[in-house]
C-alpha cells in the first residue's frame, strides 16, 4: 500500500477517526418532518457554476412542469450522458466537467450534481444517505428528495439508479419518510424507472432499500464554501479537504430523522439492526 493511500485510509477508514468523525457530522433530528431543512435554504442559484447554466440550457423543458416533472427530465437527460465510474468527491463543476467526459461518478457524486440543477430550477431539494450498519457498510448509498408542486408531497428519486418509489398496490410516488416507513413494515421495495437507462448494480437495490437500512439527511452543504476549499486546494486529496472542513466547522451534517443513530449504530449488541 503507498503512503498517499496509507494517509486515505488512516484518516477515512481507521476505526477510531472514523468513529470520531462520525460522530462530529451526526445529529438526531427531534424537530416535525415538515420542517426538515433543504439544500435551498442555504444555496443561491446565482452562486451555481457557468457550466450548470450551460448544460442546463440543452435540457428540453416544457412549460407547466412541477418540480418533479423537471427532475425526472433532468435526471433522464443527464443519465444517458452519463456513464459514471470512479468516485470524485470534487468541486460541483470539476464534476459535472469529468461525468459528462465519462470520466467517472458514483452516487454523492450524481446527488450532489442533482442538488445543484434542482438549485438552478427553482425545484426544492433534499439529499439523503442511508447505511445499514456503522463501520464497513456494504450497502450505503446517497439518492433525493424533491418537492412536487401538483402533488403537495416530498418524492424520492435515485438519480444514479434511475428509480422513483411507491407501495405495492398504488403508484402514488412515495417520500424518504414514506419509503422507509413502508420498508420497516415488513414490505418489499417497489419502484418505477423513470427513463429506459439501467445500471449494473441493479441487484444491491433490494438491500439499499430495506427494512434494516437508516436513512440520514445531509444538511449544512454549502456548495459555494465546499466549492471554494476543494478548489482552493485542489492539489490535496478530497477526504483531506474535508477533513479540514470538519475541524473548521464548515463541514456538512448526517441528520437521522427516524432513529437514534448513537442507538442504532453505536449500540455493541447490534451489529446491522
Amino acid at each position: 500500500m503507498g503512503i498517499r493511500k496509507k494517509i486515505k485510509w488512516l484518516l477515512t477508514r481507521h476505526p477510531l477517526l472514523y468513529y470520531i468523525r462520525f460522530v462530529l457530522i451526526c445529529r438526531n433530528y427531534r424537530g416535525k418532518i415538515e420542517d426538515l431543512p433543504t439544500f435551498n435554504d442555504i444555496n443561491k442559484k446565482e452562486e451555481v457554476a457557468p457550466i450548470y447554466r450551460e448544460t442546463n440550457a440543452q435540457i428540453p423543458f416544457e412549460p407547466n412542469m412541477d418540480g418533479f416533472e423537471k427532475t425526472l427530465l433532468i435526471c433522464d437527460w443527464l443519465r444517458h450522458r452519463i456513464k459514471g465510474g470512479r468516485g470524485l468527491g470534487l468541486a460541483s463543476d470539476e464534476s459535472l466537467r469529468l461525468m459528462l467526459d465519462g470520466k467517472g461518478g458514483i452516487c454523492s457524486d450524481y446527488s450532489q450534481m442533482l442538488n445543484v440543477f434542482c438549485l438552478l430550477n427553482d425545484i426544492r431539494v433534499r439529499e439523503w444517505g442511508t447505511v445499514e450498519k456503522f463501520y464497513n457498510a456494504m450497502h450505503g448509498h446517497n439518492y433525493n428528495e424533491v418537492w412536487s408542486e401538483k402533488r403537495q408531497q416530498w418524492i424520492a428519486i435515485d438519480f444514479q439508479k434511475n428509480l422513483w418509489f411507491h407501495k405495492a398496490n398504488e403508484k402514488k410516488p412515495l417520500s424518504v419518510i414514506e419509503l422507509f416507513t413502508y420498508l420497516r413494515e415488513g414490505n418489499a421495495v417497489c419502484y418505477e424507472y423513470f427513463s429506459d437507462w439501467r445500471c449494473i448494480d441493479m441487484y444491491k437495490i433490494g438491500k439499499t432499500y430495506s427494512g434494516n437500512s437508516i436513512p440520514f439527511l445531509i444538511t449544512r452543504y454549502n456548495n459555494k464554501v465546499y466549492d471554494q476549499y476543494l478548489n482552493k486546494y485542489k492539489k490535496l486529496p478530497p477526504f483531506v479537504v474535508n477533513a479540514m472542513m470538519i475541524l473548521l466547522g464548515k463541514n456538512y451534517q448526517f441528520l437521522f430523522v427516524m432513529d437514534n443513530y448513537k442507538r442504532k449504530l453505536f449500540a455493541p449488541s447490534k451489529k446491522s439492526n
